[in-house]
């Protein structure tokens, strides 16, 4: 997850670089704003997939007893197998 999240968080970085460049250098409008917008939000829900898909990998791999424990470290209280994480 790691090595994903990492290369994705780079581009997600460097599309918000770019449109922020973009307004302060005063050379994009609404149609070029909605572009950038819509590439930065396709970045930060690939961003948030990975971690989700980490979290369930993880979580599928414990114990009740471990999953509890995760589940409390993270700050969720426990929410056991038959609730959504």
């Amino acid at each position: 997850m790691q090595e994903i999240t990492r290369e994705l968080g780079e581009r997600l970085v460097t599309a918000e670089l770019a449109l922020n460049r973009a307004f302060h250098d005063k050379t994009i409008y609404a149609i070029g704003s909605a572009q950038h917008l819509a590439a930065i939000g396709r970045l930060y829900a690939e961003v948030r997939g990975a971690h989700l898909e980490a979290h369930l990998a993880q979580t599928d791999a414990q114990s009740p007893l471990q999953e509890e424990r995760y589940a409390l470290m993270r700050g969720y209280g426990y929410i056991g197998r038959s609730h959504v994480h």
